[in-house]
């Protein structure tokens, strides 16, 4: 249950403050479904008033990893990053990703199953914020989504959303003997897959908003 919280013009400042949070719900059961390993802390926070959704990873990293900090978004794809699928039905006929590295650059696009990527595609203009701030043992990735690109999206049924939500740990950086990214795969809900594969149904979790 993604808890409302009452006040509805918040500041973008105060997200950042953790008595804002203290009423959010917490997500801590994440895996490493492909691997025996434990799977280092990760935490996910929810809160939502009329206009927006607002989201919180805070993740638990001795080795925050970045690959180029520069504005192409692709090189997301080769960090440290969190991640947040949602889909419009079971079938994911369409569904949009976002995947946010420590720095805050977000890595948007649409698909279709299976795998059928558009990245050309951002989420729409003035409905996203991303952020992040990095310390000793990890980072925060924050985001506000406003909830009716949510519903534009048709990705928002009356108050319930359909969500995958997942961490890229990134163990090596790409470089000359190796073209990606070493990436550990976790997972909120364990997908029933034999390789590391976020993209599909059994992925997925419900979000509600009370």
């Amino acid at each position: 249950m993604v808890k409302k919280i009452n006040f509805q013009n918040i500041e973008p400042s105060k997200i950042f403050e953790d008595s804002i949070w203290t009423s959010a719900n917490v997500l801590e059961d994440f895996s490493q479904p492909w691997s025996n390993a434990d799977s280092p802390k990760t935490k996910f926070l929810t809160l939502h008033n009329d206009q927006f959704l607002f989201l919180r990873f805070d993740v638990e990293d001795n080795n925050v990893l970045i690959h180029k900090e520069s504005e192409d978004k692709m090189n997301v794809a080769q960090s440290d990053r969190v991640e947040i699928f949602y889909r419009e039905n079971k079938k994911m006929d369409s569904y949009f990703c976002l995947e946010v590295d420590p720095n805050g650059r977000v890595l948007d696009y649409a698909a279709s199953f299976y795998r059928k990527f558009n990245n050309n595609w951002v989420w729409p203009k003035d409905h996203i914020l991303t952020t992040g701030k990095k310390y000793l043992n990890g980072y925060k990735v924050y985001i506000t989504l406003s909830i009716q690109s949510l519903r534009d999206l048709r990705i928002m049924i009356k108050n319930k959303i359909q969500v995958g939500i997942y961490r890229g740990d990134c163990k090596s950086l790409p470089s000359r003997k190796q073209k990606e990214a070493e990436i550990n795969w976790i997972s909120w809900v364990t997908p029933k897959t034999e390789r590391s594969d976020f993209h599909v149904s059994s992925s997925f979790g419900i979000l509600t908003l009370e």
